[in-house]
């Protein structure tokens, strides 16, 4: 189909200015300045390979730079040359490249969306702004969801679930009972109501007995359960107490590892869920998340 002659009106301008651009380049062909533009213009004018040889000017011009690292992997990427992308999209991320989220939106880096190795080293970079443990009441958490450790009739009168149900108001516990319970390591959603979340992921975590009762089996299904409501309902940010470690008297070391590993692996298999902040009760569990977390990414 024949461009629209607005298009072909911006298509005739971008190439006057690269014209103009890539003369004063080749009487100064250090200055990042009139590099930096050409680039971006050859890319977008669909001249891939003129905007790959100014990106690598620009990389030795300014090798400490990550943003012109991340733009380098751009340009391989657009010219389908994936190995060499990631390698520069690597580049950039060891140098300090913190926008990590934006890699899964990028339109250049679209060849590498559903590359394993992209998302495994997007996702394994992307961990510190992903993931976040703070020390306070999760009540008050403002993210899209937050997770009630619960109990298998799913209304609850005491500790963290009591809580919850007290400052969620009396339409939560309506709409619990019409779920008529939740099973051990299963997970049910409801509205927020009165809480800063817009949802409640209902959780059943195991009460610790000796470890030999597939305990942990089922503490990681409460966690993958989670998530999976997480993402099927669109949210991007979720809130985690420490499933089962106050009424239940999980170990709090065993327990963290667990959280720790099942939300990395999640996160590392998909990038639709932005955020998850693990929500401590005490400062001791604070500790030891933090160092736990600290070992893992």
């Amino acid at each position: 189909m024949p461009k629209n002659r607005t298009e072909l009106k911006k298509q005739r301008d971008r190439e006057v200015e690269i014209n103009f651009l890539a003369g004063v380049s080749r009487r100064l062909p250090e200055n990042v300045q009139v590099l930096r533009p050409l680039a971006g213009m050859l890319n977008l004018q669909g001249r891939y390979a003129e905007g790959l040889q100014a990106d690598l000017q620009l990389a030795r011009l300014r090798p400490r730079e990550s943003e012109v690292w991340y733009n380098l992997g751009c340009s391989y990427a657009l010219l389908q040359r994936a190995t060499d992308a990631m390698d520069a999209l690597q580049q950039a991320i060891d140098l300090g490249y913190t926008n990590i989220h934006q890699m899964f939106k990028d339109q250049d880096l679209k060849i590498l969306w559903q590359n394993h190795k992209f998302l495994e080293m997007a996702g394994r970079a992307s961990m510190n702004e992903r993931l976040d443990v703070i020390l306070g009441d999760i009540c008050m958490c403002e993210a899209d969801a937050v997770v009630n450790a619960s109990t298998k009739s799913l209304p609850g009168i005491e500790g963290m679930n009591g809580a919850i149900y007290q400052a969620a108001g009396p339409k939560l516990q309506q709409a619990c009972l019409k779920l008529k319970g939740c099973k051990t390591g299963e997970a049910r959603i409801t509205f927020g109501y009165d809480l800063p979340a817009q949802y409640i992921i209902h959780t059943v975590g195991p009460i610790w007995k000796d470890g030999f009762h597939y305990e942990d089996e089922l503490l990681a299904m409460c966690y993958q359960r989670c998530m999976e409501l997480t993402e099927e309902h669109g949210l991007k940010t979720i809130a985690f107490p420490a499933i089962s470690t106050r009424d239940f008297s999980y170990p709090q070391e065993r327990a963290t590892t667990i959280a720790i590993d099942t939300i990395v692996k999640n996160l590392l298999r998909s990038s639709s869920i932005e955020k998850v902040t693990f929500v401590c009760h005490d400062r001791a569990l604070y500790d030891t998340y933090t160092r736990i977390l600290s070992n893992k990414i």
